[in-house]
């Protein structure tokens, strides 16, 4: 008797794949270029800067997805997590970009990296002993800042023109309203597109 197929490993129709590809791949890119611009905007790069720093973060990001989904040299879980910057570390580098400079900023970067990959092996070894709502607390906190930084590409820089201009707070808002209405109202594959149908809806011409 064959033992089951992990969901993980279904084979699942074309179709379908391609709508959720098409719905991770407009979720994802917002990521990238939303943390290269605020970062562009708040620490005054010039216009090439960003470019390249665009193109870096793009390439990066899908090596490191990559590595995640394939896994070679037992670096990755062999699932299809894709790495994207942003979040809590865009605001730390922020901080200390504004407090000490760009290349401290860079260098920290640099050593937390390398700390990462020394303490890695200790630190999965200890995963094990963090209670779900340990990790459930860290996640909430990760997501409020990713809120922090994505409001901030909505509203605007505090004290600049147009801050909070309600042209710009409108589709937002209908934007989340619509994926909460087709979360609450379409079921099986349309409601699992949920995210994808907000985003084309609330889209201004």
């Amino acid at each position: 008797m064959s033992s089951p197929v992990h969901p993980v490993d279904e084979s699942r129709p074309l179709g379908r794949i391609l709508l959720f590809g098409v719905q991770h791949v407009l979720v994802m890119a917002a990521t990238p270029i939303s943390a290269i611009f605020l970062m562009s905007a708040t620490l005054r790069l010039s216009p090439g800067i960003t470019v390249n720093l665009l193109s870096a973060a793009l390439l990066l990001s899908g090596i490191g997805s990559l590595v995640q989904s394939l896994g070679p040299w037992k670096l990755g879980p062999r699932l299809p997590f894709v790495m994207l910057p942003g979040g809590a570390p865009l605001i730390l580098f922020l901080s200390i970009a504004q407090q000490h400079g760009l290349r401290t900023a860079t260098g920290a970067v640099l050593l937390t990296a390398a700390f990462t990959f020394l303490v890695l092996p200790l630190f999965a070894r200890l995963l094990r002993f963090f209670p779900p709502l340990v990790i459930g607390t860290m996640i909430v906190i990760v997501g409020v800042n990713l809120v922090k930084v994505g409001a901030l590409l909505v509203t605007g820089q505090p004290g600049t023109p147009g801050f909070a201009d309600p042209a710009r707070l409108g589709p937002a808002f209908a934007t989340i309203a619509l994926i909460v209405v087709f979360t609450r109202l379409l079921r099986g594959v349309l409601r699992q597109l949920a995210v994808l149908l907000g985003l084309v809806a609330g889209t201004r011409r």
